[in-house]
């Protein structure tokens, strides 16, 4: 879906009011100003995607109090989760969600509890 700036202001006036909400596009049509400004009235927050495929990366624009990210490179090592934390701690984020798309080797949940480590945070 190529950007609708009218068709997603429609859709941001229904979600419920309190409720945290994300978004995630494909199209880099969306990667646009005025998208990100009507996500930030709204609180709602753009999915930040990282992946392999020709598909361009979503830029790191925070919309919300909140961070939501996908993660889907095949491999994550130290180096790019030191750069992953750095970008998330200079974020004024009350909360980040991080997920990993490692589900064929199982590696997901070892990789979040590096990024957790290197964050320091516990792991539990």
């Amino acid at each position: 879906l190529k950007k609708d700036l009218a068709l997603l202001e429609d859709f941001l006036a229904i979600l419920p009011e309190g409720r945290k909400a994300a978004l995630e596009v494909r199209s880099s049509s969306w990667f646009d100003d005025d998208v990100y400004e009507a996500l930030r009235r709204r609180d709602v927050a753009l999915c930040i995607a990282e992946r392999d495929e020709k598909e361009k990366d979503t830029p790191f624009s925070a919309t919300a109090s909140f961070g939501y990210l996908r993660l889907r490179r095949e491999h994550y090592g130290d180096a790019e989760l030191d750069a992953w934390a750095a970008r998330i701690k200079e974020q004024p984020w009350s909360e980040a969600y991080v997920f990993f798309k490692h589900e064929d080797e199982a590696a997901a949940p070892k990789t979040a509890l590096r990024l957790l480590q290197i964050m320091g945070q516990s792991s539990a």
